[in-house]
């Protein structure tokens, strides 16, 4: 996950997930297989049976317990368990209600997407052209802008490490400026995205990666 990096360490600060120390067990989302019967005078639970599939966010060890209240039970018949931890998990959700719930795409709007090539920014690439938007997708690699344009759809894309001027890349780009900005990596890539945002534009600002590991506020 890409807020991994900046949970590994020792000096704790606040944040939007958990931060760790070094010594600490790393914690994420899995889909893990209920095991009931092994147990049954501890796991006396009402809301899972016996070789359910469930997610929660558990740490990286190969035994362990939890509550109900940690786990939730899902359905591998409408989908496949490893879609509960992307789709239609916590990267699926987060770019759903992001863009539509704070982005509010129309027809016919640009639509930036910063990180575009992560588990966040495919979807909303993706859902932001079901609604007749037209995207551009920010990525690190050229193999990744193929991919974003032959692959999910997205109409343009930017290289930002081979791009000497973001600025007037996204301008050409959609000269008609930007009406959605999603927010992935904050930085310089954001600062040449808002000069060329648009009046009345929404910005979802779901990640900063590109300040993550900053020691000071950068100005």
């Amino acid at each position: 996950l890409p807020y991994c990096p900046r949970c590994n360490r020792e000096l704790r600060v606040q944040s939007r997930t958990f931060c760790y120390a070094v010594t600490d067990l790393f914690t994420s989302l899995f889909a893990i297989i209920a095991i009931l019967a092994l147990y049954p005078l501890v796991y006396v639970y009402d809301k899972f049976k016996k070789d359910e599939v469930v997610v929660g966010m558990r740490p990286w060890q190969k035994d362990y317990t939890a509550t109900e209240k940690e786990l939730t039970k899902i359905d591998t018949a409408l989908a496949p368990a490893s879609y509960y931890l992307s789709i239609l998990g916590m990267t699926g959700l987060t770019a759903y209600f992001g863009l539509m719930h704070i982005g509010k795409p129309k027809a016919g709007e640009t639509v930036v997407v910063s990180g575009a090539a992560g588990a966040v920014g495919i979807v909303v690439g993706q859902i932001a052209k079901i609604q007749g938007c037209r995207v551009v997708g920010i990525a690190g690699t050229d193999e990744k802008i193929d991919m974003l344009k032959n692959e999910f759809g997205f109409d343009e894309g930017i290289n930002y490490n081979t791009t000497t001027d973001m600025n007037q890349a996204v301008s050409a780009a959609w000269p008609d400026g930007v009406d959605v900005y999603f927010d992935n990596v904050g930085g310089e890539i954001s600062e040449a995205v808002l000069k060329n945002i648009n009046f009345h534009a929404r910005i979802p600002l779901c990640g900063q990666i590109s300040l993550y590991n900053s020691t000071e506020v950068p100005m």
